[in-house]
């Protein structure tokens, strides 16, 4: 059976940028030394891993959104953009 386990971040930064059309970008970064998972420790160890996130080798976590419109930001919906992490980037 599938196990439920959830992560945090102890810390996250960021910006929030008003592009001049009045759209806006989000761009987060995040170290992923940071990152709490909840449940047995071995789900820490593995998420961290080499096999997983790489962090020892690869601690940045970046995303970068394409432009929203503010209501998005407002109500929610999907943010589009590029995460990189392990050292690779993907849109």
């Amino acid at each position: 059976l599938p196990m439920k386990v959830e992560g945090r971040f102890d810390r996250t930064g960021g910006e929030l940028v008003r592009l001049a059309d009045g759209r806006f970008r989000v761009h987060a970064r995040l170290d992923g030394r940071d990152l709490r998972m909840s449940g047995p420790e071995w789900v820490q160890r593995m998420t961290l891993s080499g096999e997983f996130l790489d962090v020892g080798r690869h601690p940045e976590i970046r995303f970068d959104s394409s432009a929203v419109e503010a209501r998005l930001l407002r109500e929610g919906g999907r943010l589009r953009g590029r995460l990189q992490l392990r050292g690779q980037a993907k849109d």
